[in-house]
């Protein structure tokens, strides 16, 4: 997530840092010619499109260049280079996502996926070939990469050995873990931060980039944080977690209600940023990343709120999660799991502000046990005022694994599981009572498919160290792991093979 801009970027003098006055920015369409032109047809070349030869004029081969940027990137192809095509190949998140290679001779699809933990087939298909063995030395390809972040659960700690065991086997499918978790109920009083047991030396050990978790939980009657908050401990606990040379900051804003208490969320990303910016220094600062619940219905209220929310967090930080489950407390609500449809129709509404490479999906791991029990949220809060409702809970690991063996051994002798079914809408494996929602690999597999085919930037699993190893090849089938900073190429154009 965090990128480090290569030299070879010096072409973008005319793109302003965070794009803030647009109008020094060239406007070029066909029959255009200069310099201007030369630096975008050499852009263009960089980022794996043909503009034709580099000679600074905007001819038929450019601005049929520029068409296909525009495809990708989700704008109108209009063949013109304005602020927007000007911003994206400005953005190193894009440029990250889809990184161009050359293959040298003796080199295969096979090798250049141990570079980026991604399947030969799935290049193959990125790049239109019939099979993996069609490529040959010379060809350029381009590799569609995704951020991968592990994310330990809120709350579990795990043991020094199983925390070795699970970075261990992650760590080729990843490229950051969360390692770091500032968890406290209310704004006023911060405790110090918790390190999940041995994950920040086995993170670096492993080449993985280190996250800390931001997840403030402020009471419904605080609307603005306190000063002593604004201007000490909270500016110093940043600071004290960028010094420890965290990759990225991840604001968790599932416990908060919003849009009622954005403002005194907008001021604090605010101060994460502005503590940021002068840790940093003169070098890029630590990403700043939002993790974001989705809405209960999808009623025009619950759209036009959920429009605003994205929009006003586009202003503030530089990538965005999105839960692809519901919250427990969402059930009494909506008692049924997140279907794939609701989840791309939210999706759909993000891209309007944000794009794509900037947008990721978090994957859970386990799964959901249905109880029938009091409702969990205040009277004032619950659906028509009910008393009782479905108590959710997660599976713990050991759930997980017996339901997991448990099925394969009944699969292999009756070549189905009776009392299971796949739950059409949301992809998971339930019960014939709905009492138990299992992630399995299918589910994992259709959250990828949305993943690819939107063309996200990102992919992380929540509750890492829970998951089902046998999970992990899948997330090669459908996208590249983006490597550590020091594997890609000094110009920033590939990955050093």
């Amino acid at each position: 997530m965090p990128v480090r801009e290569g030299e070879d970027s010096r072409w973008l003098r005319w793109v302003p840092a965070r794009m803030g006055r647009r109008s020094r920015l060239p406007l070029l369409r066909y029959g255009s010619h200069g310099e201007a032109v030369a630096q975008l047809q050499q852009a263009l070349s960089t980022a794996g499109f043909d503009p034709g030869p580099v000679d600074g004029r905007y001819g038929l081969l450019t601005e049929a260049a520029v068409r296909e940027l525009q495809q990708e990137a989700g704008l109108w192809p209009d063949g013109r280079s304005g602020p927007q095509v000007w911003e994206v190949l400005a953005d190193p998140y894009w440029s990250r996502t889809r990184q161009l290679v050359q293959l040298k001779a003796g080199q295969s699809l096979e090798m250049l996926g141990v570079a980026c933990q991604a399947n030969a087939r799935a290049v193959a298909r990125w790049n239109d070939l019939a099979t993996p063995a069609s490529v040959r030395p010379g060809d350029r390809l381009f590799l569609r990469l995704t951020y991968r972040l592990g994310l330990p659960a809120v709350g579990w700690l795990s043991a020094a050995a199983s925390t070795r065991q699970a970075v261990e086997v992650a760590a080729p499918y990843l490229s950051g873990v969360a390692c770091w978790v500032l968890d406290a109920s209310g704004p006023a009083g911060i405790p110090p931060v918790r390190e999940w047991d041995g994950w920040a030396d086995q993170a670096e050990a492993s080449g993985l980039e280190r996250w800390g978790v931001v997840r403030l939980q402020p009471p419904a009657a605080v609307d603005q944080p306190t000063p002593e908050l604004m201007q000490t401990g909270f500016a110093q606990w940043i600071q004290q977690l960028a010094g420890m040379r965290a990759a990225g900051i991840l604001w968790d804003l599932r416990p908060w209600r919003l849009p009622d208490q954005m403002p005194a969320l907008r001021l604090l990303l605010e101060a994460t940023r502005d503590a940021l910016t002068i840790k940093g220094g003169s070098q890029s600062p630590p990403t700043l990343a939002v993790w974001l619940p989705l809405p209960v219905r999808s009623t025009p209220s619950f759209r036009t709120a959920w429009e605003q929310v994205t929009a006003s967090l586009r202003e503030q930080a530089d990538f965005l999660w999105l839960s692809a489950w519901r919250r427990p407390a969402d059930w009494l609500r909506a008692p049924r799991p997140l279907a794939l449809a609701e989840l791309e129709g939210w999706l759909t509404l993000v891209l309007t502000t944000w794009r794509p490479w900037r947008v990721g999906l978090v994957l859970p791991v386990g799964g959901w046990r249905l109880e029938a029990g009091p409702n969990p949220l205040p009277p004032s809060s619950s659906a028509r005022g009910s008393a009782l409702g479905p108590a959710v809970w997660p599976l713990t690991r050991m759930e997980c694994l017996r339901l997991g063996q448990r099925l394969r051994s009944t699969a292999s002798r009756l070549g189905s599981a009776p009392d299971w079914e796949r739950d059409v809408d949301s992809g998971l494996l339930t019960r014939a009572d709905r009492s138990v929602y299992l992630v399995d690999q299918y589910s994992w597999s259709r959250w990828l498919e949305l993943v690819e085919r939107r063309r996200l930037g990102g992919i992380a699993v929540y509750g890492l160290g829970q998951e089902n190893p046998r999970g992990w090849p899948l997330l090669a089938q459908h996208s590249g792991r983006i490597p550590p900073y020091f594997q890609a190429s000094p110009d920033g154009t590939g990955i050093s093979m």
